[in-house]
């Protein structure tokens, strides 16, 4: 298993130390100043496969290219066409108070599912880059949502996460989330962490950050449980209660949180790899008695790109 090293520490004390934007400022120029702390945190990272439940490997394909630290964050280079689709977006995410769309919803969004996915709504979460016509291929084959990492547990924002929702959203996907791998001990508070998640998208619309449990760098089971409330508590000051959520596993879960209760207010997206798209095996953990979504399988290939697979 892979990892980095941090390479970007002069930037994010600098950001650390950043004062909140005046409010004398305009609006402007207040979009201004966030869409340079969403540059410059990008800039702060270096591409890296960290730990998860599957690592990544995407193949180029023609005009599409992989982000490198010195790639500009999309707004700098989005064409007026790029713009009028995210306000496209982000209206119908307004609109839908944030959820992911129904099946109504899709069709009444152009989308058509294949007979061979069978029922429900499939989607596809990813941990590192996947351009535009890989999305676009996993659009024809009936996905429909994507799940990008926008935070690793190496303390970085992703610099490959901006670039794929935006990569999602020109693909044809109807519905993007992100999520936020959890640094328990790297000495940026879990707020912090939420904070700099969120910034880092600048005005690319998004739905739910959902933040992922799983064994990974954490430290005792209290400390993990205050970070995540904490982050939490960070997230609806943000953003609001409606657009988090918490990613994990009953016995992923026990390894990071030991036998506290989860928070329960907030959705449960769930992994169970038994390749089957039903809520039916649910377990109940923590509190959770109904899930709003299915992680069932892992690493599968698809369009060039190694995903993981989702369900609700």
């Amino acid at each position: 298993m892979k990892s980095s090293k941090h390479t970007g520490g002069s930037l994010v004390r600098v950001l650390c130390v950043l004062p909140p934007f005046p409010v004398s400022l305009s609006l402007g120029m207040r979009r201004v100043a966030a869409l340079f702390v969403a540059a410059a945190l990008l800039l702060a990272g270096a591409p890296v496969d960290a730990k998860r439940h599957h690592h990544v490997a995407v193949k180029a394909e023609g005009k599409d290219v992989p982000a490198t630290p010195s790639t500009l964050h999309p707004e700098l280079t989005a064409t007026p066409e790029t713009l009028a689709l995210w306000a496209q977006r982000r209206a119908e995410l307004e609109a839908r108070n944030y959820s992911r769309p129904t099946p109504e919803q899709l069709v009444e969004l152009g989308f058509t599912q294949g007979k061979e996915l069978g029922s429900g709504t499939f989607g596809v979460d990813v941990s590192s880059w996947v351009g535009e016509s890989t999305w676009a291929c996993m659009k024809g084959k009936g996905y429909s949502f994507a799940i990008v990492r926008e935070f690793q547990e190496t303390c970085n924002v992703d610099p490959n996460g901006v670039h794929s929702v935006a990569n999602a959203w020109a693909g044809g996907m109807a519905h993007v989330d992100v999520y936020l791998f959890p640094s328990y001990g790297c000495g940026i508070s879990a707020a912090t962490q939420m904070d700099r998640t969120i910034d880092s998208m600048g005005s690319i619309p998004f739905g739910t950050v959902w933040i992922d449990i799983e064994s990974g760098g954490q430290g005792s089971a209290a400390n993990n449980h205050a970070w995540l409330m904490a982050a939490l508590a960070q997230g609806v000051k943000r953003i609001g209660a409606k657009r988090m959520g918490v990613y994990s596993s009953r016995y992923e879960w026990g390894l990071v949180m030991g036998g506290y209760s989860g928070p329960t207010e907030y959705p449960i997206w769930y992994a169970n790899y038994d390749g089957v798209p039903s809520f039916a095996n649910f377990p109940s953990f923590a509190g959770w008695t109904r899930p709003a979504m299915k992680q069932f399988a892992g690493s599968s290939g698809m369009c060039s790109a190694s995903v993981d697979l989702n369900w609700y």
